[in-house]
């Protein structure tokens, strides 16, 4: 039985279906969705890996250019941000007699807010200089665990179509889990209705020194297929994926 791989053009998640279901309709294994199964959408997730030179005597330079830039950048928005919370206390009070409340929504579980857009929620172990970036074209939002020896070292927040990008990730082999949802769970950084899967491929970030500096390897991956896509990934179960913690 000829078995092709496509994905949900809703969710982004890929699954394997007979071939003789192209051009039929179908219903999403992750979000329920459904869509006609084409041949674009036969597809994989792509990952791409190059290796960058840092020159030494260029880096501190570098460093203290970016922090004058970012200064310029943060205290005009801090003094916008003032502003405008005092104009909306005033709003808010002016309108708290005649507005009605809403109705408390009943869960199973405690709610909890989502962190933002490339968020880290562990960050331990940042001595090299390796990089990761991370785009999100689903539907849902994601959380991704470098990990090795079973053990997450780096974990961090992609909301939907958003992208994240992990920084000094020193050398060696990692492992790259995944999970989609929109329910936040904090406690195993996941989520209550998480869709959990593993990239097949490793990672594996080398730094090689040479005269003038250090060449460092850098990786991007999609958390959804896409027609050029060159990696698979293989769903894991909720319970391994909450399973990888520091």
């Amino acid at each position: 039985m000829l078995m092709v791989n496509i994905f949900c053009p809703m969710c982004g998640i890929n699954f394997d279906v007979e071939k003789e279901h192209i051009g039929v309709r179908i219903r999403c294994l992750n979000c329920s969705s459904t869509f006609i199964v084409e041949e674009k959408k036969v597809s994989n997730y792509k990952l791409s890996n190059k290796h960058i030179f840092e020159n030494k005597n260029s880096k501190n330079s570098t460093k203290f250019i970016s922090l004058i830039f970012l200064m310029a950048i943060i205290f005009p928005i801090i003094y916008f941000s003032i502003f405008e919370s005092k104009s909306q206390t005033t709003n808010s009070n002016s309108n708290s007699n005649s507005s009605p409340k809403p109705s408390p929504t009943v869960s199973s579980h405690p709610s909890y807010p989502k962190p933002n857009n490339d968020t880290e929620l562990i960050k331990s172990n940042r001595s090299g200089l390796g990089e990761l970036t991370i785009s999100n074209g689903t539907q849902k939002d994601a959380i991704a665990k470098l990990v090795v020896d079973r053990k997450a070292i780096r974990i961090v927040y992609i909301s939907s179509h958003n992208n994240a990008k992990l920084t000094e990730i020193p050398d060696g082999e990692y492992s790259l889990f995944f999970a989609l949802g929109d329910d936040y769970e904090p406690t195993h950084f996941s989520f209550y209705d998480a869709f959990t899967s593993e990239f097949d491929k490793k990672l594996n970030f080398q730094e090689i020194k040479e005269k003038d500096g250090t060449s460092y390897s850098t990786y991007s991956v999609t958390l959804e297929a896409v027609p050029d896509g060159n990696a698979r990934t293989s769903s894991v179960s909720k319970n391994e994926f909450n399973e990888l913690l520091p």
